[in-house]
């Protein structure tokens, strides 16, 4: 494809860039293959268009890691999804110690 002379828009990313870390945790728990992790994410992408892990795997190592029933949707925003865990699992990411 040849994009010479054509504009590129792309989604905001500051909520994103904003959350850096967090997210890292996440991926690093969802998907710890860094091959797999994406490169990019925009403040649209959810965790589940940005991994290959289905939904009940998601899940599946999300609440091993937490060691209960994963009360956070992960069809919102990663973005989202960071400030629902922050908020359901207070002192997350650096003072919770993972029970898996």
């Amino acid at each position: 494809m040849d994009f010479r002379g054509k504009k590129i828009e792309f989604a905001d990313t500051s909520e994103v860039e904003e959350r850096e870390r967090e997210i890292r945790y996440i991926f690093n728990i969802v998907q710890p293959d860094p091959a797999y992790q994406p490169i990019l994410l925009s403040d649209e992408s959810t965790l589940l268009e940005a991994t290959s892990r289905n939904e009940a795997e998601a899940l599946r190592r999300l609440e091993c890691y937490f060691g209960s029933p994963f009360p956070c949707s992960l069809r919102q925003p990663v973005w989202r999804l960071v400030n629902d865990m922050k908020r359901r699992f207070p002192g997350w990411p650096g003072e919770l110690i993972a029970r898996h």
